[in-house]
């Protein structure tokens, strides 16, 4: 159809901060394919059959009808007792990925407050993942794995899966170096190694020090990309950020056009539908290439978004606050400042006695003559604000004010404010250094 040809076009939906590019027409992504309270809605259901100890007894797959009892704005006992036995189950079934060695990975992500009349950004902060985010994503990213068992099964040459490939070690050397010289271990062999070191990457002077190691081990890891099971060996399946062997994308047809594919896949495997004479492994492939194109331009689109209204947040406003060096270059540093989730290179020339500083490689500092040293994850106090001396683009420009002794950044840590920091944000080292909502902070890798 028309709609289908247009949506293999899109691929996604794209997720801007002030609206969305709908994938599908939104009388369908909004309306007639989302659940709303006591409206019966089509569906495609993954059913399980468990143990009161989350142990799978069996699966299937059908089309169904769902009426969706309530919107949870208000919770009746009925619901709040079912709520909390998932929550059990889903508990145990993320503790059980846990142990096989799925990662929860972060990003510095930020949700802004809009201003009604206008649409310009009035407030930003961190974004948070809730309990009941992490509730329904565990029984999507088992739906997920189920489907993907299940299709893989019944089309070995052509069911459209998701990998997220093992990362080159090599990516992580300049982390792992840098985290030795402060003592940590970051053990990089197996996706459970390296879970266990990021929990056990903790320094007592800084609470936000977990989060930023996430955040860089993040940057170390390859990119997940779908498909074709027919175009690589079975050994090369796997999602190494889930440490699941098989993985697909299932739960989200309606933002996504490799989950339409892979209803029609399923659909075929139980006999509920025809399968597309169009399938097969060459052309399924084609399919996933364009999609993964897609994808990697709607993650742009939507950093360029951030960016944009980081800018226009910060326009006419001079910002001090603190910011902690991820990377270290002959002309400068790049720091990102967590309140604002924003990151930027900081020329030499905009640090303290900047022309005095000196790089050296083997120890990937800034140095000065008095021996000082500036190097990833330290803090440094900074001043936000837009440089507008180029008329066809505004940018941030962060100019770091001097170095924050550990001493002082084990008040930033207990929520002390530094002299001249504004006075309505919480300080740095408030932030929780647990799993983020990713968008990706934990950002599902898949």
């Amino acid at each position: 159809t028309a709609i289908d040809l247009e949506a293999q076009v899109r691929g996604n939906t794209v997720y801007l901060v002030d609206r969305r590019i709908e994938m599908l027409p939104t009388l369908l992504s909004t309306n007639l394919c989302s659940l709303r309270s006591d409206v019966d809605r089509f569906a495609f259901s993954c059913l399980w059959e468990m143990t009161q100890d989350a142990e799978v007894v069996s699966v299937s797959f059908t089309k169904s009808v769902i009426r969706s009892k309530a919107s949870l704005k208000s919770l009746t006992d009925e619901l709040t007792l079912n709520l909390r036995a998932l929550n059990r189950i889903a508990k145990i079934l993320r503790k059980r990925r846990m142990d096989r060695g799925a990662l929860v990975l972060a990003s510095p992500e930020v949700k802004f407050k809009n201003e009604d009349e206008s649409g310009d950004p009035v407030d930003l902060e961190m974004y948070e993942m809730k309990e009941a985010n992490a509730l329904v994503e565990e029984y999507m990213l088992l739906a997920n794995v189920a489907v993907a068992e299940h299709i893989y099964k019944s089309y070995p040459k052509f069911a459209m899966l998701r990998r997220h490939p093992v990362p080159d070690p090599h990516n992580f050397d300049s982390l792992v170096a840098c985290l030795k010289d402060l003592g940590v271990t970051l053990d990089t062999r197996t996706s459970r190694t390296l879970s266990d070191s990021l929990d056990n990457a903790m320094l007592p002077q800084n609470e936000y020090f977990n989060k930023l190691v996430r955040i860089m081990t993040t940057r170390c890891m390859s990119q997940a990309v779908y498909f074709s099971s027919g175009t690589q060996p079975y050994d090369q399946f796997m999602h190494y950020g889930l440490a699941a062997p098989i993985y697909t994308h299932f739960t989200s047809p309606i933002r996504r056009y490799a989950d339409c594919i892979v209803h029609r896949l399923l659909a075929g495997s139980i006999r509920q539908a025809p399968l597309p004479k169009c399938v097969d492994n060459q052309k399924c492939q084609k399919i996933c290439d364009g999609i993964n194109y897609r994808h990697r331009m709607a993650q742009a689109a939507g950093r360029l978004s951030v960016e944009l209204h980081t800018v226009l947040f910060f326009k006419g406003r001079v910002v001090h606050d603190i910011a902690y060096v991820t990377r270290v270059k002959a002309n400068g540093l790049h720091a990102i400042v967590p309140r604002y989730g924003i990151e930027s290179l900081i020329l030499t020339e905009n640090l303290p006695n900047g022309s005095e500083l000196r790089f050296d490689p083997k120890t990937n500092t800034l140095v000065s003559p008095t021996n000082s040293r500036v190097g990833v994850f330290d803090q440094l106090r900074v001043t936000i604000s837009v440089d507008d001396s180029h008329v066809s683009r505004l940018q941030l420009k962060l100019v770091a004010t001097s170095l924050v002794p550990v001493a002082e950044a084990v008040s930033l840590s207990n929520g002390l404010l530094p002299d001249g920091a504004d006075s309505k944000r919480k300080a740095d080292g408030a932030e929780n250094s647990s799993q983020n909502g990713t968008k990706k902070s934990k950002k599902e890798v898949g």
